[in-house]
């Protein structure tokens, strides 16, 4: 949304305590970055007095704290998109008239933008498709054609280890999580199911849930392997194919028991299913290595780490890396099964931030 819209609305629409914006600029010419300012909000952190409350003071917090949500719940929202003030430039083709003062435009998300460092957008397979959307069809349309929009037009020609799919790979998996996520919209058949024996506090928020923001409780309790292929198929170039692709096969292993009826547009074969499992093995490894990483040397997922840590955290890289190329040769693998294994790169693909 822009920068400076969303707390100006809530502050308009509702009672929520929402600190005042002082000043905001979103073109980065001014200071060289995108800022926001906003009043001073007194008090301290939940997470610092949390522990010395009391079970009824948790229980009243989260009552307090679900009822602000239920005042959100009702704010009409009528398309699928990203808040905007009404004399935003944008293309006003692209505003749907919304509250006085705002309107709604194109999503802000970076997955629709070249937002993202490293991360190239290749658009000559679908056009730009940011919304604003009117229904469930086209915002998930929105999200395949992100998923598009990340596949490059020739391979990598750097070594690659099978997991991460080819280009047509790729394509065809999206073009078979467009079809399964028009069938999901269609029969819109989920199950839904409520948890048993939880904690007081969840009780309170269900309870809440239920009695005045019945969709947002819906669909919460939705079995979320039918909401995966929704989640993921925009970033399947950035996760790998066999990432998008356990989640069609999950979906198509319980397509009955989810309550959906006939079957599931993906069917893989036998084939298919072997040689997935060998290449999400390694997609697995590698998530356990990238957890790992993060943690070692303080970085982010996709390899960012502070200014004040770029050298120390580039040196560990460095001697973690030996150190697995040791353990894969020591474990029958190769020096270039090690390296298309590690997430971050031997020599430094951290990003200094």
């Amino acid at each position: 949304m822009e920068l400076g819209s969303l707390p100006e609305y809530v502050r308009s629409c509702t009672k929520i305590p929402i600190p005042e914006v002082l000043d905001w600029s979103d073109d980065g010419t001014s200071i060289g970055t995108e800022y926001i300012i906003m009043e001073h909000a007194r008090g301290v952190q939940l997470h610092d007095k949390w522990s010395s409350m009391t079970p009824h003071q948790h229980m009243l917090c989260v009552k307090i704290t679900t009822f602000m949500m239920t005042e959100m719940a009702k704010l009409p929202f009528p398309v699928y998109g990203s808040l905007y003030f009404a004399d935003a430039p944008i293309d006003p083709n692209l505003k749907v008239a919304f509250a006085e003062g705002f309107c709604i435009g194109p999503h802000c998300a970076t997955r629709y933008w070249d937002c993202n460092a490293g991360q190239a957008r290749f658009y000559e397979e679908r056009l730009p498709n940011r919304g604003p959307w009117t229904d469930i069809q086209s915002y998930c349309s929105g999200l395949i054609d992100a998923g598009f929009s990340h596949i490059p037009k020739v391979d990598d020609p750097r070594p690659e280890l099978s997991y991460r799919g080819s280009i047509q790979e790729h394509l065809r998996l999206l073009d078979i999580s467009n079809r399964v996520i028009q069938e999901l919209i269609r029969k819109e058949a989920a199950k839904k199911r409520l948890e048993k024996d939880v904690l007081t506090c969840r009780k309170t928020f269900e309870v809440v849930l239920r009695g005045y923001m019945r969709k947002l409780h819906d669909a919460r309790a939705m079995d979320p392997t039918l909401l995966r292929p929704i989640q993921y198929c925009d970033a399947s170039w950035r996760n790998s194919a066999a990432a998008l692709r356990q989640e069609l096969i999950d979906l198509s292993r319980h397509w009955t028991a989810l309550g959906l009826l006939g079957h599931c547009p993906y069917q893989p074969t036998p084939e298919e299913l072997a040689e997935h499992a060998k290449q999400y093995e390694d997609f697995e490894t590698v998530q356990q290595l990238k957890l790992f990483l993060k943690r070692a040397l303080g970085a982010e997922s996709d390899g960012w780490v502070p200014a004040n840590k770029w050298t120390a955290a580039k040196e560990e890289n460095a001697r973690l890396f030996a150190q697995w190329v040791e353990s894969t040769k020591e474990a029958g693998g190769s020096e270039n099964r090690a390296r298309a294994l590690w997430p971050f790169g031997e020599v430094g693909t951290l990003e200094n931030a």
